[in-house]
């Protein structure tokens, strides 16, 4: 049974992070086995009031004790976003982000003298980030919505196999407006096996338990710690079901709203009617699912989607 840190604990995690530096680079923290293997980034708090990241670096380093117990590599952990991070526990619990959605980057701000904060936190992560190999970063959602696996770029499916979710979102990094904070890593015109996990509710223990048991997973995939025997048979024993983005829906003025409330995978039908405004209505291109749909039915902005259509789900085996 996986413990489950408390609130206190999360922020003690906060804290030990936020105080270490790796190669210079502040909020970072390195667990090495001393052996060659696959130097696994993790980063947490890409938005700050998600602390289920820092549910693992409890587990790694007041509860595990993960340095006695790796066979090989490291394990590289990075605060994407320390200031959000300590406004939300001091009880801001909007505190997503400073400036600017680190899932949202326009990659051009790199190359301009930026102020946004969480912009020139990435050019600090850059040297250490794009030393990744593999990568997780660990998200929670505000609202109840079935855990997933949203991958940033291509990645073995082998390297899913066990962990505790039954969807994968695929092709959302080539669709969505900007680009997220896993693009950078492993470096530019490097693409590296790289996935973000939704482990639940913001708050909740079971996504706090279900992102260490990610963490668990991925490094027994990766050959970095043993694996128990009773989970080598579970490991592949069940298909995934894949959901390749297709498209977004981006609404041309704010006249514009969603007919209803779509569901994450809600299946939709060539033609069926999904938005209307002032000019045509909006309507499904083809077959699909619909996610991540606006919460009141308008974007927080015409610069962002409203939905993103996805094409018929199949099933695929993560090994």
């Amino acid at each position: 049974m996986t413990v489950c840190p408390t609130f206190k604990e999360l922020r003690a995690a906060a804290e030990e992070l936020s105080t270490a530096a790796v190669s210079g680079v502040s909020g970072a923290l390195r667990i090495s086995s001393g052996r060659s293997g696959p130097c696994l980034g993790v980063s947490v708090c890409t938005h700050g009031n998600e602390p289920a990241g820092l549910a693992v670096v409890w587990w790694s380093l007041f509860e595990r004790a993960l340095a006695e117990r790796l066979r090989c590599g490291e394990v590289v952990f990075v605060l994407n976003s320390p200031q959000a991070t300590f406004d939300y526990f001091s009880g801001n619990k909007n505190a997503r982000f400073v400036d600017v959605n680190m899932n949202r980057l326009d990659n051009e701000m790199l190359d301009v003298d930026s102020e946004h904060y969480e912009v020139r936190r990435l050019r600090e992560l850059l040297p250490l980030v794009q030393q990744f190999q593999v990568a997780l970063d660990i998200h929670t959602t505000s609202i109840p919505t079935e855990p997933m696996i949203v991958e940033v770029s291509e990645t073995p499916r082998q390297l899913y196999a066990g962990l505790p979710y039954a969807r994968i979102v695929s092709g959302i990094s080539e669709i969505q407006v900007g680009v997220p904070v896993g693009y950078f890593y492993g470096g530019y015109g490097r693409s590296i096996p790289c996935f973000e996990i939704e482990a639940g509710q913001h708050e909740a223990q079971e996504s706090f338990v279900r992102a260490i048991e990610s963490f668990i997973g991925l490094m027994e995939n990766l050959g970095m710690i043993e694996r128990p025997a009773e989970r080598e048979e579970k490991r592949a024993a069940e298909p995934f079901e894949e959901y390749e983005i297709a498209s977004s829906i981006m609404f041309p003025d704010d006249s514009y709203e969603l007919v209803r409330d779509f569901e994450n995978f809600g299946p939709i039908a060539r033609g069926e009617c999904l938005a209307t405004g002032s000019g045509a209505p909006i309507c499904a291109p083809s077959d699909g699912h619909t996610l991540f749909a606006s919460a009141s039915r308008r974007p927080a902005s015409l610069a962002e989607e409203a939905l993103f259509l996805t094409h018929p789900r199949r099933l695929v085996m993560p090994v």
